[in-house]
């Protein structure tokens, strides 16, 4: 059997590539190691999170993020594992988790830890909320994990976002918030 096609041909609209002009920030709560204030997870129950509100600069609506990063100023566990989660705002809180993979982070030592996020394609649209989560129970149940923080005296200007289970209720953190900061590129 023989079957013979015919070719149709098919005009496209002419498009533009232009290069896009991408601006870095860093943005959210930035402290250093030797930070007198420190911040840790509010309860041992699985889904705790603790984290801060990161508010683009004016006349910016998009942002991708290439990098995160936090100290740990205390730490006595073996190693602790959190995961990262990354939601929208929905009148002034946390809604949808915006990452279309896991991102998981094992905590081993005090110290920086840098993650590196451009290989993941997140991007936000408009402000947006980065928590880290207790995630796993670690093998040894005793111990500390402070992460370092930033004092607000003023109890208005914090950023710092909890909540005690994975689908429980929004807390505001009045004290010291966590600091965790986000490095993004985003479009001029």
């Amino acid at each position: 059997v023989k079957i013979e096609l015919k070719p149709k041909i098919y005009q496209l609209e002419e498009i533009i590539v232009k290069p896009i002009d991408l601006k870095t920030y860093t943005l959210g709560n930035f402290c250093e190691p030797d930070s007198p204030y420190g911040n840790s997870f509010p309860s041992k129950n699985l889904g705790t999170e603790i984290g801060v509100m990161i508010k683009l600069p004016e006349d910016v609506d998009k942002a991708y993020l290439k990098e995160l990063r936090f100290y740990v100023g205390e730490f006595t566990y073996d190693y602790f594992t959190v995961r990262l989660n990354v939601y929208n705002i929905k009148d002034g809180l946390p809604d949808k988790n915006i990452l279309n993979e896991q991102i998981f982070i094992d905590i081993n030592s005090t110290g920086e830890y840098i993650i590196d996020l451009k290989r993941k394609n997140i991007a936000t649209t408009g402000d947006f909320f980065v928590f880290l989560e207790y995630f796993k129970i670690p093998d040894q149940h005793e111990g500390k994990l402070i992460f370092c923080a930033v004092h607000n005296p003023d109890i208005y200007k914090g950023n710092g976002y909890y909540r005690l289970t994975s689908h429980g209720k929004w807390n505001r953190e009045y004290g010291d918030n966590l600091g965790l900061s986000v490095k993004v590129e985003c479009e001029e």
